[in-house]
Order: C-alpha cells, then structure tokens, then sequence
C-alpha cells in the first residue's frame, strides 16, 4: 500500500521504477515511522511520569469518621 503511494510520485518512480523495489522501500519506510511513533509515545509517557508528585496528605486527628 505505502509502495503505491509513493508510486504516485514521479520523482519516486523515476528513481525506482520497479514496483516490488517500491512497496519494498514502502514497507520499511512504514516500519521506520512506526517505530519512530512509538518511541515518541513512549518518551513523552516517560517524562510525564518523571515529572508527576505526589501531594501530602494530612489528617485531620480532632475530626471524627462517619459511621453508618
């Protein structure tokens, strides 16, 4: 599929005028931008952890809990 776009190039399909050497070309091109998203994803979710605090908690000893 990513071969035949890039097909649709006339630069693309001058350079590399056969069609398996294209969706080749396609499929590792595929490859390398989906890793490079899910590297992404991963970066940001690990500097958002970095980044989280936890907040103090303090209890209030002179109220009282609610019984039902």
């Amino acid at each position: 599929m990513v071969g035949s776009l890039l097909g649709r190039f006339s630069f693309i399909r001058s350079r590399i005028p056969d069609t398996f050497h294209r969706n080749v070309l396609g499929g590792c091109l595929f490859i390398v931008f989906k890793d490079i998203v899910n590297l992404t994803y991963k970066y940001q979710r690990a500097r958002h952890r970095r980044s989280r605090h936890v907040k103090n908690y303090v209890e209030f000893a002179n109220e009282e809990t609610f019984v039902l």
